[in-house]
C-alpha cells in the first residue's frame, strides 16, 4: 500500500497510546514516513482515547478524514461504534470484546447497548471480534490487551514479524519484552 491510515480507540488505561506509538515505530523501521496524533480526553478517568497514525512514502498531515481509515483498532466495543464513521467502506475493524461502561452508564443516566456488535455487523463492516481480555488474563498479564491487538493487526500488514519483535524490544522496557512478545504472538495466532 502507498498509504495506510490507522485509528486506535479505547478508554484510558487500555494502552491505546502505546499501541499507536508501537505501530509508528514499526512503520518507521519499515521505511515509511510516519505521522501520529493523539487525543487523550478524560483518559485518566476511563474516558475515550483516540490516536491516529498515517504511514506513507510521504505524509503531509496526521489528520484523518471520516471514511478514509484503513484499520480501526478498538480496545472496547462502544468505542468501535463511536468511531465507525472514520472507517473506509472496505476497511478492517479489529475489536476487543471488552465492554467498559462510560460515566453516563455508571451514573445510571444511560444503558450500555448490549447488541452493539450486532448493529455493526448489520451495517456490513468487515470486522474481527476477539476476546483479548481473556487471552491477556490467560497469558498472566491483563495489561497486554493492546499488544495482543497489535499481533492481530500485524496479520493484515505486509511487515515482517521480525520487524514487529524488534520494535517491541526497542520500544518497551526490557522487563516487559518477554510477556509482550508472547502477547504479540498470541494475537497473530487468533483466527
Amino acid at each position: 500500500m502507498d498509504k495506510i491510515d490507522f485509528l486506535f480507540v479505547g478508554v484510558g488505561g487500555q494502552g491505546v497510546l502505546t499501541a499507536s506509538r508501537l505501530i509508528s515505530h514499526v512503520g518507521f523501521k519499515s521505511g515509511y514516513d510516519v505521522k501520529l496524533t493523539e487525543v487523550h480526553g478524560m483518559a485518566q478517568r476511563g474516558g475515550s482515547v483516540e490516536s491516529a497514525v498515517r504511514l506513507a512514502k510521504k505524509v503531509h498531515s496526521p489528520l484523518l478524514s471520516k471514511g478514509d481509515v484503513d484499520f480501526l483498532v478498538s480496545f472496547e466495543c462502544l468505542e468501535a461504534a463511536r468511531y465507525l464513521e472514520y472507517l473506509k467502506p472496505d476497511g478492517k475493524l479489529l475489536v476487543s470484546d471488552e465492554m467498559l461502561s462510560p460515566l453516563p452508564v455508571i451514573s445510571g443516566k444511560a444503558e450500555y447497548p448490549a447488541d452493539i456488535m450486532d448493529k455493526i455487523r448489520e451495517i456490513g463492516f468487515d470486522f474481527e471480534l476477539i476476546n483479548a481480555s481473556k487471552l491477556a488474563k490467560d497469558l498472566g498479564n491483563p495489561k497486554t490487551i493492546n499488544i495482543i491487538m497489535m499481533g492481530l493487526l500485524s496479520k493484515y500488514l505486509d511487515i515482517s514479524q521480525e520487524v514487529w519483535i524488534e520494535s517491541i524490544k526497542e520500544f518497551l522496557p526490557e522487563k516487559l519484552h518477554e510477556i509482550n512478545i508472547k502477547a504479540f504472538m498470541l494475537g497473530r495466532q487468533v483466527s
